[in-house]
């Protein structure tokens, strides 16, 4: 009996776009800032086969163009994906490269970024699709949820500087007459 008779037909593709083992996304980012990885790296792709589990890094696939859309932070639990599209009068919800040329297998995503945060999504979360544009025979891949923040909640003061009051003898407070 063949293994893709009792598992699903995405399972029994060839191919897959995957996020790299070694890239763990955010779980948290702020609107505007780049997308890294936990450690700070640029976020990896690498082009899979299903077969061997190895990357791909000769023929056709090992130079696809996989592209990066935005999906809710529900999306891909029950395989389908939604893509969210930006609220009225705001740019896309992406901006930078949000394609890339994949290289003997693996690509790296370079300036992107959110425009705007998640808070008007059901659940207040989005989640990275990646799509490969050589057709139906290559599966894509999810990232895990993140959660957009607005800027304007990004504090620009770090220690020492939000616990330092000025004393009461300071010359600045005397001016200002508190």
């Amino acid at each position: 009996m063949d293994v893709c008779r009792r598992q699903t037909p995405a399972d029994c593709l060839p191919f897959k776009v995957q996020i790299a083992k070694s890239s763990q996304m955010p779980q948290k980012v702020f609107a505007g800032d780049d997308l890294k990885n936990s450690d700070g790296s640029p976020i990896e792709v690498e082009m899979i086969d299903n077969r061997t589990g190895s990357i791909v890094s000769q023929g056709l696939e090992s130079s696809a163009e996989v592209t990066v859309v935005v999906l809710e932070g529900s999306s891909g639990i029950t395989g389908n994906w939604i893509e969210v599209k930006p609220r009225d009068g705001k740019p896309p919800l992406l901006a930078g490269c949000v394609t890339v040329t994949l290289e003997g297998g693996k690509g790296r995503l370079d300036n992107l970024h959110f425009t705007d945060n998640s808070s008007f999504v059901r659940n207040r979360s989005f989640r990275l699709g990646f799509k490969a544009h050589l057709g139906s025979h290559i599966q894509g891949a999810l990232s895990t949820a993140i959660c957009v923040k607005d800027a304007r909640g990004k504090c620009k003061f770090q220690w020492p500087f939000l616990v330092y009051l000025p004393s009461f003898y300071c010359s600045v407070q005397h001016v200002l007459g508190a």
